[in-house]
């Protein structure tokens, strides 16, 4: 989809689409002890842990539409509230970690820093 967006805006160079591949909420699955920490829930520990290490990457965490990253969330924390837990989360994530858990997200990250340095 993304080379099919840089296509048809005309492949500029300027224009360097990034789609994650299910949702934000992916992110949050980049480490299994932040989110731990903004809505401290130690009984969910083991069951959040074990589906971070249960895909080879964060971004992978969607095999079926009801276990999307946001309905996983949701499902062990009813008080997840995206815009608020999921952006805090990821922020303290931070952004080398994230980016060494998402390859996808790593790639357009190195794209943008390639086209800042030319």
């Amino acid at each position: 989809v993304e080379s099919a967006l840089f296509c048809h805006f005309g492949s500029s160079p300027t224009f360097l689409p990034f789609l994650l591949l299910h949702e934000f909420e992916a992110l949050v699955f980049a480490s299994p002890t932040e989110l731990l920490k903004v809505i401290p829930t130690a009984d969910k520990q083991a069951e959040f842990s074990s589906i971070c290490a249960g895909f080879q990457t964060p971004e992978e965490i969607n095999d079926r539409p009801e276990f999307a990253p946001s309905k996983r969330l949701r499902s062990l924390f009813p008080r997840y509230r995206k815009t608020l837990h999921g952006p805090t989360t990821v922020a303290r994530i931070g952004l080398t970690r994230i980016r060494q858990q998402c390859p996808h997200f790593n790639g357009w990250m190195q794209r943008l820093e390639a086209f800042a340095a030319s």
